[in-house]
């Protein structure tokens, strides 16, 4: 064939495949990509040096990761495979690799942005009367693991987040049995505590501790 016209072929080849993309919808670019991305994954396992995930060895090894990011918070990174049996090899290690440090990402708590991220919570806090959660830190030392304070902070935001309506009928069928225990063992009631600016609501976390201080004088043995 004469090379000129073949490459004539080819030009006019390229341009209807570029002009099939330029208006394929979203559904078929999307279908498209990720046939793309099927195809490199297979290309990828096919080369170098491979780890059978279906060995003993391999399975063992991976029990040991999916128990660590379990034991982190952290999301576990499963094999890539291209759809076989085989890893290669890099990939096993980067794979691992990402996800020992993902479980080993500490917060500095002297920096001065953790102290001030933490002093705005201890003042929200100590504002709505509910429990300041403190760094959970191992043998006085200066760093927290990034997971203890994203849950941390997240139990301190659910305090201060989340409310009880104070006129709702099933909150005021728990408040008259307190009243009636308190009564009957002569303890002091304590009354649901508003939130500021709203008075028709109450703090769960507010519910929640009076009920317990009431319980606990109410289940005191007689003197």
């Amino acid at each position: 064939m004469d090379p000129h016209h073949e490459e004539a072929r080819r030009k006019v080849a390229r341009e209807r495949k570029k002009r099939q993309r330029e208006n394929e919808t979203p559904a078929a670019k999307e279908k498209r990509q990720k046939t793309d991305s099927a195809s490199k994954k297979q290309a990828r396992a096919s080369t170098g040096d491979h780890n059978d995930i279906t060995s003993q060895e391999f399975k063992n090894r991976e029990s040991v990761y999916q128990q660590m990011c379990q034991d982190a918070g952290v999301h576990y990174i499963v094999p890539t495979t291209g759809g076989t049996n085989l890893e290669l090899k890099a990939h096993t290690k980067t794979r691992r690799g990402d996800m020992t440090r993902q479980c080993n990402l500490f917060n500095d708590v002297n920096c001065a942005k953790f102290k001030a991220v933490e002093a705005d919570y201890g003042k929200r806090c100590a504002d709505a009367g509910v429990p300041y959660i403190a760094p959970d830190l191992e043998m006085c030392a200066a760093e927290e693991r990034q997971r203890d304070t994203t849950n941390r902070r997240a139990a301190m935001t659910r305090s201060l987040t989340q409310y009880n309506t104070i006129d709702d009928p099933d909150f005021e069928d728990e408040e008259s049995k307190f009243r009636e225990a308190c009564s009957q063992c002569c303890v002091d009631y304590s009354s649901p505590v508003p939130v500021a600016g709203n008075e028709g609501q109450e703090l769960k976390a507010i519910t929640k501790r009076w009920r317990a201080a009431m319980s606990l004088k109410i289940n005191e043995p007689p003197p």
